[in-house]
């Protein structure tokens, strides 16, 4: 605007000096920075160029976005900075260390509690964020608070700190974005004067997506019928029939009448069951060596013709009743 100014005053002054005639010009007066809208970058470099002596206090850097300082020029850096996102830029422009009476632990909503002296100022039309790439000029820092002001009720809007990631040597800084909530003039410092920070990029994105809005709905009444439904039943008989079914062990045992007996002599084996509490019969096997003994019929019916049954192996079908085994 101030040059746009000097060109039309310029332009006036040269046509005067060549008309006899008296000529009355009407200029528009310079206003401040329009409000921007819509994505714009500001890159440090481009700025060099248009302010290749320092930053002063007042200047537009384009997109709404001007400088704030309250000291000496700030000047401009080659750090070689890189970022978290994996960005590296090489030009960056200061703003300086300042804000000494600025609180370092403002958050959203709290009030500024004193002027800006150092800093940016946005003149947002719309809702937005706004990002920046930038590093920390104060030797020995690792994270320094920055926060976006309001500047019509010196309130934060949002609190970020920029952040050194890597170490002292190998330098890696977030990229912190804050949240414009609406349209109105806002300044991004750093609070408390921890440490000047080197802009490389300022990114704006201002096209109302993250402006606060308040949603009212009207929700119609509604009538709630409560049904209390009374059921009778009748009684029922119901007979149980319980099975008592034994699970101690049972285990079979042969009791024989002699402990030692000669050839030709008759043994008398009895198979009894230890623990039985339900079994009305049984079958019970008898294994033996057929070269040295073999059964001999007893005073009991055998379901066989023949006396010797299976070679080795003698059965008995009654609870307690052995047979009689014959040594050879």
């Amino acid at each position: 605007m101030k040059k746009s100014f000097k060109k039309i005053v310029s332009a006036v002054l040269a046509a005067s000096m060549t008309l006899t005639s008296v000529m009355v010009v009407n200029v528009a007066p310079v206003t401040a920075a329009e409000a921007f809208s819509g994505k714009a970058t500001i890159n440090a470099e481009t700025v060099k160029t248009l302010f290749a002596s320092g930053l002063t206090d007042g200047n537009e850097l384009g997109s709404g976005v001007s400088i704030v300082n309250g000291g000496s020029a700030f000047s401009y850096k080659a750090n070689n900075l890189k970022f978290t996102d994996g960005s590296a830029y090489s030009t960056e422009f200061q703003i300086g260390n300042g804000n000494e009476k600025l609180s370092q632990t403002l958050k959203a909503g709290d009030d500024l509690g004193g002027v800006v002296e150092k800093g940016l100022k946005i003149e947002a039309a719309k809702a937005g964020t706004i990002k920046i790439y930038a590093g920390l000029g104060s030797s020995g820092v690792m994270e320094a608070p920055m926060c976006l002001v309001d500047a019509a009720t010196s309130k934060v809007v949002d609190a970020q700190s920029l952040i050194n990631t890597g170490d002292a040597k190998s330098k890696v800084y977030n990229t912190p974005t804050f949240t414009v909530p609406a349209a109105g003039t806002y300044y991004l410092v750093q609070n408390g004067k921890v440490s000047s920070i080197n802009l490389a990029v300022v990114e704006l994105d201002l096209n109302g997506g993250s402006a606060q809005t308040t949603e009212t709905t009207t929700v119609a009444p509604t009538t709630t019928e409560t049904t209390t439904e009374t059921t009778t039943v009748a009684p029922t008989t119901t007979t149980e029939t319980t099975t008592e079914v034994s699970t101690e062990a049972v285990t079979a045992k042969v009791v024989v009448d002699k402990a030692t007996v000669k050839v030709g002599e008759t043994v008398n084996a009895n198979v009894a069951l230890v623990g039985n509490k339900g079994f009305n019969n049984y079958t019970a096997f008898v294994e033996f060596d057929p070269t040295i003994v073999e059964p001999a019929r007893n005073n009991l019916p055998h379901p066989h013709p023949d006396h010797t049954r299976r070679k080795g192996r003698s059965r008995n079908n009654d609870t307690g009743t052995g047979r009689k085994q014959e040594a050879k």
